[in-house]
C-alpha cells in the first residue's frame, strides 16, 4: 500500500475535451482490479469512488455510497462505542479539502467496523490528499487485515502459553539464531548460571560461555568452535539433537555441573537453535563416586590372579576378569553377554562333551541361580571338587572353584571365583614321584650295598685259591686259563668297588666330605704319577702341563685323587698305542681348571650325551678287558660334591678332552653348607 499519497494532482478537464479520455480508463481498470479497497472525495465531502474492494471491506454497495457525503457513510457501519461525532468527521473533511493538511494524514490508522451482516472486520485505513486545479479531493484506501490480527492474536496466545511453558520449566531454555546471538534465556537458566536475562539476550552466545568458563580454563572455547557447532547442527542433514556436559563457574565462583541439549527449530522459515540445560551437578558428583568406586574394585579384580566371574540371574556373564582370561584363554569381549553354561560347556574336556550334556549344565546352573539368597549355605559356599577345563588351543588347566551369591541394591548377582591349581598339581605330582624315586633308589642302594658286600667276601675266597693255584707250578695252559680267571677276578672286584663307592657317594651328607686347604697341582700330579707305569705299559705318552702355582681351595683329596684316577684310566684304556695323553691345569677367572686330553678317536654324537651315566660304555669305545661302567659318573658326583663342573669335548684332531671346573674357595670364607649345598 503506497504511504507518499500527498499532494496527488488529478486533472478535472481532459485536454481531448471529452469526459472520459485513455488515461481515466487506465486508471478505472487499476482501481477497479485492486484487492485495496479506494475512495475518492470531491470538494465538498460527496464520495465519488468507491470501488468493488471498498464493496466487500466495509459491506456497502457502491450504489449507497456514491454521491452521499462521506460522514454519512462513515455513520453507517461505525461502531457505536468508538464512534466519533458526524460534527469531528466533517471537520476532519473540511479541513483537508480547504487546506490539504491534517495530523492524521498518510498515518495507518486501524478500526473496527459494523458491516450490515453484523460482521466486525477490523480496517486498516490511510488517506491522502489529492491536488486539482480547482482545490483539494480527499482519497483513502483501506484493507481488510481481520484475518492477519486474528492470526497474530492467536500467534500471541500461543506465546504466552509457550513463555508461561519456559517460564515454568525446571529447565534452562534459550534460543539461539544462526548468527549465535541470545533471543531467549529463562529464569531457570538464571537460576542454574546466575546470569540474568536482560545481561544475556542480544548477546553472542561465545560471550556467554566465556563468562561461565571455569578460572581455569577461560578462553579455551573459541568463537570458531561455537560457530562450528552451530553451522553442524542447523545444516546437519537431517539436523540431530546433540548432547554435552560441562562445568561451569559462576559469578560467586561456585561450579556447577550442567547437561546441555541442543536442537534445531524453524521458525518463521528461520533455523534456530534450541538449548535445554539441567543441572546435574549432585547427578555428576554420585557417578563420580561410583566410578570411583567401581574403579577401585575392578583395579582390585583385575590385579588379582584367581579369576572372577560375574553372572547376573538370567545366567548372562557381566563380569569376567583377567585372571580368568589368563586361566581359560577366553578374552574378555568373546564372553560378556554369554550365557554362562555356554561358557562353562565350551571350555569341558573333549571326552565330557556328551549328547546332553549341554542341557545338563544349563538346568543345574539355573537351579542354582534359582535358589533365594537366604537358602545359600554353606556346603555351597565352600570350594568345589577339582574341575579339569580344556583351552581353545587344546592344552587343559585345573581349577579349585568357589561360588558365592552377592547382594546389591537392584539385583542379586552369582559370583564364580577360580584359582589355577595345575601347576601345584603337577609339582605335588612331581614331589610325588620323587618321593618315590627317592625310596627306589635308596632301596637299590641298599640292595647294592648289600650285595656287593656280600659278594667280597666269596670273591676274597677265590682270589686266595686262585693264588694257592698258582703256586703249584701249573703248566703253560693251566698258566694259561689261570691268568683269565684272574683279570676276570680282578674286573669283577672293580665292578664291586664301584658300586660301593657309588652307593656311599649317593648317601653322603656334608660331613662325609674332609674338606681342607689343598694345593690342586699336587693332587694332580701325584695322580699323573701313578698312571705313568700304565700309560707306558701301553704304549702310550703321559704328560702334565700346569701354569705354576695354583690358588689354594677347600677339597676332600681322597675322593678328589679317585675322581682324577677314574679320568686317567679312562683316557689310558681308550688311547690307542703311541697316542698322548695331556693333563693340564690353570685358573680362569675365579675358578681353577683341569683339563685331561687324549688322542685317538673322538666318541660319538650318539653316545656323548650318555658318557656320564651309570653303566654306560659306548659299544665302539668298549674296552677288551670291559669296565664298570661307573667310573664317570662316580667323577662326576665327587667334581658336583665340590660344587663344580665336569664336561666332555671332542678335539677338531681326534681324540677328546674331559674338563673339571673348580670354585677357588678359601677357608675363611666358605663353609662347609656352602660347599656341599648342591648334595642336600
Amino acid at each position: 500500500m503506497d504511504t507518499n499519497l500527498n499532494n496527488h494532482v488529478l486533472d478535472d478537464n481532459p485536454g481531448n475535451g471529452s469526459t472520459t479520455g485513455p488515461t481515466e480508463y487506465k486508471y478505472r481498470a487499476i482501481v477497479e482490479q485492486s484487492s485495496d479497497g479506494i475512495v475518492l472525495i470531491d470538494h465538498d465531502g460527496t464520495v465519488i469512488e468507491w470501488n468493488d474492494a471498498q464493496e466487500r471491506i466495509m459491506g456497502i454497495a457502491r450504489e449507497h455510497a456514491l454521491g452521499r457525503p462521506i460522514w454519512n457513510v462513515i455513520k453507517k457501519c461505525a461502531v457505536e462505542e468508538t464512534c466519533i461525532s458526524l460534527e469531528q468527521i466533517r471537520e476532519y473533511v473540511i479541513q483537508v479539502l480547504q487546506t490539504g493538511e491534517s495530523p492524521w494524514l498518510n498515518r495507518f490508522v486501524e478500526y473496527q467496523v459494523q458491516r450490515p451482516d453484523g460482521t466486525y472486520p477490523t480496517i486498516q485505513a490511510i488517506a491522502f490528499p489529492v491536488q486539482t486545479e480547482s482545490g483539494y479531493m480527499l482519497g483513502a484506501i483501506t484493507r481488510d487485515v481481520t484475518a492477519v490480527r486474528q492470526a497474530e492474536n492467536t500467534v500471541r496466545r500461543s506465546e504466552q502459553k509457550f513463555r508461561s511453558l519456559i517460564e515454568q520449566s525446571r529447565d534452562g531454555i534459550c534460543l539461539i539464531d544462526e548468527d549465535g546471538i541470545m533471543l531467549e534465556w529463562n529464569s531457570a537458566n538464571e537460576q542454574i548460571t546466575l546470569l540474568k536475562r536482560q545481561n544475556v539476550i542480544g548477546r553472542v552466545i561465545w560471550d556467554v560461555l566465556t563468562k561461565l568458563h571455569p578460572s581455569n580454563t577461560k578462553g579455551s572455547i573459541t568463537v570458531e568452535h561455537v560457530q562450528n557447532a552451530i553451522s553442524v547442527l542447523l545444516t546437519g542433514s537431517p539436523p540431530v539433537a546433540q548432547d554435552y556436559v560441562m562445568l561451569i563457574e559462576r559469578s560467586d565462583g561456585t561450579r556447577r555441573y550442567i547437561e546441555t541439549s541442543l536442537f534445531p527449530i524453524t521458525m518463521d522459515g528461520k533455523k534456530l537453535m534450541g538449548a535445554a540445560t539441567r543441572d546435574v551437578t549432585a547427578h555428576k558428583m554420585a557417578e563420580d563416586a561410583l566410578k570411583h568406586s567401581e574403579n577401585t574394585l575392578r583395579s582390585v579384580i583385575e590385579q588379582t590372579h584367581d579369576g572372577v566371574c560375574l553372572i547376573n540371574m538370567d545366567g548372562i556373564i557381566v563380569e569376567w576378569n583377567r585372571g580368568y582370561e589368563e586361566i581359560s584363554s577366553l578374552p574378555r569381549d568373546q564372553v560378556l553377554g554369554r550365557y554362562m553354561w555356554d561358557v562353562v560347556y565350551g571350555l569341558m574336556v573333549s571326552e565330557h562333551k556328551t549328547p546332553g550334556k549341554r542341557e545338563q549344565q544349563e538346568h543345574l546352573l539355573r537351579r542354582i541361580l534359582a535358589m533365594p539368597f537366604s537358602e545359600w549355605t554353606q556346603p555351597v559356599l565352600d570350594r568345589l571338587d577339582e574341575v579339569e577345563v580344556q583351552r581353545p588351543d587344546g592344552t587343559r588347566r585345573y581349577l579349585h572353584m568357589t561360588i558365592f551369591p552377592i547382594q546389591t541394591d537392584q539385583a542379586t548377582l552369582i559370583c564364580a571365583m577360580s584359582r589355577d591349581v595345575t601347576d601345584q598339581k603337577q609339582a605335588d605330582k612331581q614331589q610325588l614321584e620323587l618321593g618315590l624315586e627317592r625310596e627306589r633308589v635308596a632301596l637299590l642302594h641298599n640292595i647294592i650295598s648289600d650285595v656287593s658286600h656280600d659278594l667280597m667276601t666269596p670273591l676274597s675266597t677265590v682270589k686266595t685259591s686262585l693264588y694257592m693255584l698258582e703256586n703249584l707250578h701249573p703248566s703253560d695252559a693251566q698258566s694259561k686259563h689261570l691268568g683269565k680267571i684272574n683279570t676276570q677276578i680282578k674286573l669283577l672286584h672293580k665292578l664291586l668297588d664301584d658300586m660301593l663307592f657309588m652307593s656311599r657317594l649317593d648317601a653322603l651328607k656334608a660331613s662325609d666330605f674332609k674338606l681342607r686347604s689343598s694345593d690342586a697341582n699336587a693332587l694332580v700330579s701325584q695322580v699323573v704319577t701313578e698312571y705313568d707305569s700304565a700309560a707306558s705299559l701301553s704304549g702310550q705318552t703321559l704328560t702334565f702341563n700346569n701354569e705354576g702355582r695354583l690358588p689354594a681351595t677347600l677339597l676332600d683329596e681322597h675322593k678328589m685323587v679317585r675322581a682324577l684316577s677314574n679320568l686317567l684310566n679312562n683316557a689310558v684304556e681308550h688311547t690307542p698305542p703311541g697316542g698322548t695323553i695331556t693333563v693340564s691345569t690353570g685358573v680362569l677367572g675365579d675358578t681353577i681348571l683341569i683339563d685331561v686330553a687324549n688322542t685317538g678317536e673322538a666318541i660319538s654324537e650318539q653316545d656323548l650325551p650318555h658318557i656320564f651315566d651309570r653303566f654306560y660304555r659306548g659299544e665302539k669305545h668298549r674296552p677288551v678287558d670291559g669296565g664298570s661302567g661307573l667310573g664317570l659318573s662316580i667323577a662326576r658326583t665327587i667334581i658336583e660334591g665340590h660344587h663344580g663342573h665336569i664336561e666332555v669335548l671332542n678335539n677338531a684332531t681326534g681324540g677328546c678332552v674331559f674338563r673339571i671346573t673348580l670354585p677357588i674357595r678359601e677357608p675363611d670364607t666358605d663353609s662347609l653348607c656352602q660347599i656341599m649345598e648342591g648334595l642336600g
